[in-house]
């Protein structure tokens, strides 16, 4: 089973946001069921300002924070992941498929959250990113712009 925090590590997120990225602060949760899918949870987030340490080069403190969840379920085949994420689908507001992810890939607004959802063979994988600020925009661009970056580098590692 793909360990959700292996595929979507601190320093991915910290050069796709721009952000410093807190190492300390990792979310890791496992769900199994005796029937269904197995699913793994990965959220990090971004660090507070640290007035004794600089940001390393590249990256700015973050008014607010984002911290981004990353979910991969384990299906018992491709047909069973890509109906879960079709059927996810009808709760996504402005969806728009992003090319090149994955077997097939979504992003749009779910409530609050911007998200990004796509399938790799056995594995459907759900990327949510909010803010605790409301500095950013909330235009549908600016929301499907939040967890793109971060989409590719997990999809590249996964099996």
């Amino acid at each position: 089973m793909t360990d959700a925090c292996a595929v979507f590590t601190g320093a991915d997120f910290q050069q796709a946001v721009g952000h410093v990225v807190d190492p300390t602060n990792v979310d890791r949760t496992y769900s199994t069921t005796p029937v269904g899918p197995i699913t793994r949870m990965c959220r990090r987030s971004t660090a507070t300002l640290d007035h004794e340490r600089p940001a390393p080069e590249g990256t700015t403190y973050m008014h607010g924070a984002m911290a981004p969840k990353v979910t991969v379920t384990l299906h018992p085949d491709t047909a069973v992941a890509r109906a879960a994420m079709a059927k996810n689908h009808r709760h996504v507001a402005d969806a728009v498929d992003i090319p090149g992810l994955g077997d097939g890939a979504v992003s749009g607004i779910v409530t609050s959250a911007f998200t990004l959802e796509f399938t790799h063979g056995l594995h459907q994988v759900q990327i949510d990113c909010g803010l605790t600020n409301r500095n950013a925009d909330s235009t549908p661009a600016d929301m499907r712009a939040r967890p793109e970056p971060l989409a590719a580098p997990v999809a590249a590692r996964m099996p």
